[in-house]
């Protein structure tokens, strides 16, 4: 009776084969969970970058193309002096060897928010209109975050004090982070008459709009995704 109860039981030797079988299946099946999870924020992050990007793709190149300049040809009266408070500047710069331009001009691509108290009544304010002063630019303070600045009224490139590394702070409310993780924002202005490509642009010298803005921007995120956006835009007043 005994030998038939000792017959039925399990050896050392084989309790220690299904052990080790049972760990390589339940490390199999962690690895498997494991990469998949991986897998899914790869390609949730790679999915966020792409929408981040083809959006600021959107709003910029109608931001560009809308941009305009006063009538050059006014001649002031006698005595009076006038300050063209429409410009396209767009300066060549650098953060750590990687390009990070800076952007500032005038455009009729401002969008009208409502913000007084007459919203509720269906009111709308009539301090806002479709001309903006817009940018794009780096801040040193906060390395691979780009900023956008859109002022709905008139100041002076001086007043904006931008390429001095600050705002001023009246119009410095207009100013908030855009996009982070940014590893390249570059630009390129297409000059019709000369026929040729360049990194700057002042109007306040050339007295005209690029005919084209080349925009090559480059996001990347945690997981090592990168990815390289680029877009050719059209600004129909520089053709002219």
């Amino acid at each position: 009776m005994i030998d038939k109860l000792e017959a039925k039981g399990f050896t050392l030797l084989e309790v220690l084969l299904v052990i080790t079988i049972l760990s390589a299946i339940m490390y199999s099946i962690y690895l498997t969970f494991t990469s998949t999870v991986s897998s899914s924020a790869y390609v949730e992050e790679l999915a966020d970058i792409k929408q981040q990007g083809r959006a600021f793709i959107r709003i910029f190149e109608r931001e560009v193309s809308s941009a305009y300049l006063m009538n050059q040809s006014y001649v002031p009266k006698e005595g009076q002096k006038f300050n063209n408070p429409t410009f396209f500047i767009g300066i060549n710069d650098n953060y750590n060897g990687k390009e990070m331009d800076k952007i500032l001009f005038t455009s009729l691509a401002h969008r009208i928010v409502v913000i007084s108290k007459e919203a509720d009544s269906g009111e709308l304010p009539v301090n806002q209109s479709e001309h903006a002063v817009i940018s794009y630019f780096m801040d040193g303070s906060e390395p691979w975050v780009l900023f956008r600045f859109d002022a709905p009224q008139f100041i002076t490139v001086e007043s904006a004090e931008l390429f001095g590394g600050s705002l001023r702070s009246e119009i410095n409310s207009f100013r908030y982070p855009l996009l982070e993780n940014v590893s390249e924002f570059s630009l390129q202005y297409y000059d019709w008459i000369s026929r040729t490509w360049y990194d700057e642009w002042d109007s306040t010298k050339t007295s005209r709009l690029p005919a084209m803005v080349k925009v090559t921007l480059v996001l990347s995120g945690s997981s090592g995704n990168a990815e390289r956006f680029f877009n050719l835009i059209e600004v129909p007043r520089g053709m002219r």
